[in-house]
C-alpha cells in the first residue's frame, strides 16, 4: 500500500487538494478490494472532507467512492444517499473536463447502484454510455471494469451468450494492463456464465484460473492482516467452496 499512501502524504505536504482527493479515492478502493472495509471507509470519508473543504469539484468523485464501498459492504441505503446529489457521469465529464479516473468511478458507482436496485435496463444504458466515453478517451485502465460491469448486467438480463463475449473482452482488457484486481472478478463472472450455458468443465477450469489470481493477490497483499481480510471476502469464500 506504500505506493498509494505516498501520494497522499506528498499532496498533504504540498497542499495539493486535487491530488489528495484522487489519491485517497484510489487508496480507499484498494483497501475495499482487499476486504478492509472499515479502513477503506475511513480513507474515503477523509477524502470527501478534503473535497468539501478545499476542492468542491472533486465532491462527486469522493461520493462515488463512498457509494462503491457501501455497495460492496451491503449498505444499500447509504450507497443511494451518497450518490443522491451526484450528476450523471457524462455531464460531469463535459462540464468539468474530468479526466477518466474521476468520471469513470462516478459512472461505475451509478451502474452498480442501478444493479443493486435491480433496474437492469438502466444499468445497461448507463454501462453502454460509460463504455462509449472510455472508448473515445483513449484511456484503457478502466476498460476491464466497465466491460465486466456490462457482462454482469447481461447475466442479470439472462443474456448468457452475449455476456460471455463481453466478459472475454473484459478478461483481455484486464490482462493487457496487468490488472489482477479486475481479472479475478471477471473470471468469477465468466465461470458463472459457463455454468449457465451448461459448460461445467469449462466453468471449473475458469474457476481454477480465478483461484490462481486470488492466490497471487493474497501473497502480495502487503500484510498478513490484509491477506486474511482479502481471503475472507464473501466472493472469495464462494469461489473456494465452488472449486
Amino acid at each position: 500500500m506504500f505506493a498509494l499512501e505516498e501520494p497522499v502524504e506528498l499532496s498533504e505536504q504540498s497542499g495539493n487538494a486535487f491530488i489528495n482527493v484522487n489519491a485517497r479515492a484510489s487508496m480507499a478502493l484498494a483497501y475495499a478490494d482487499l476486504g478492509a472495509v472499515e479502513r477503506a471507509m475511513e480513507i474515503a470519508k477523509k477524502g470527501l472532507a478534503v473535497a468539501q473543504d478545499k476542492f468542491p469539484h472533486q465532491i462527486p468523485l469522493a461520493q462515488a467512492v463512498l457509494s462503491l464501498i457501501y455497495i460492496g459492504s451491503g449498505h444499500h441505503a447509504e450507497a443511494t444517499e451518497a450518490l443522491a446529489e451526484v450528476d450523471h457521469f457524462r455531464d460531469l465529464r463535459f462540464r468539468f473536463s474530468f479526466p477518466p479516473p474521476m468520471y469513470v468511478r462516478v459512472g461505475l458507482a451509478q451502474v452498480e447502484l442501478a444493479m443493486v436496485d435491480e433496474d437492469y435496463e438502466k444499468a445497461a444504458r448507463l454501462g453502454d454510455e460509460l463504455l462509449e466515453l472510455l472508448e473515445t478517451s483513449g484511456f484503457p485502465a478502466y476498460l476491464a471494469d466497465a466491460l465486466n460491469m456490462k457482462g454482469r448486467v447481461l447475466i442479470a438480463l439472462g443474456e448468457a451468450e452475449q455476456a460471455r463475449v463481453v466478459l472475454s473482452e473484459a478478461r483481455a482488457a484486464a490482462e493487457a494492463v496487468g490488472s489482477q484486481r479486475a481479472l479475478w472478478q471477471i473470471l468469477v463472472n465468466l465461470a458463472e456464465v459457463e455454468v449457465d450455458l451448461g459448460n461445467k468443465a469449462k466453468a471449473a477450469k475458469v474457476r481454477d484460473q480465478a483461484k490462481e489470481v486470488v492466490e497471487f493477490i493474497a501473497e502480495h497483499a502487503g500484510s498478513d492482516e490484509l491477506r486474511e481480510s482479502f481471503l475472507h471476502r464473501p466472493a472469495i469464500q464462494f469461489l473456494s467452496d465452488a472449486i
